[in-house]
């Protein structure tokens, strides 16, 4: 049986990128499998969910569907 490894990338929006700290807007690189992208949302979730969501090349497909800000557990 073999694993694969989910590795995430946080990219700051904030220019210049600094320490990620709370609060902060940021973009998520999936690369899982060597074939990720940006995580992003496409509204509200089936069956009670909170989100749907997907990987896309690019982080700009639409307005502010790339972009997650960071909260205190």
């Amino acid at each position: 049986m073999s694993t694969a490894q989910l590795t995430d990338r946080l990219l700051p929006v904030r220019q210049p990128p600094e320490q990620v700290r709370t609060g902060d807007v940021i973009h998520l690189w999936n690369t899982y499998g060597d074939n990720g992208g940006f995580l992003e949302t496409n509204g509200g979730g089936p069956g009670g969910g909170k989100y749907d969501v997907c990987t896309n090349a690019y982080y700009n497909r639409a307005q502010n569907v790339a972009d997650w800000k960071l909260h205190r557990a």
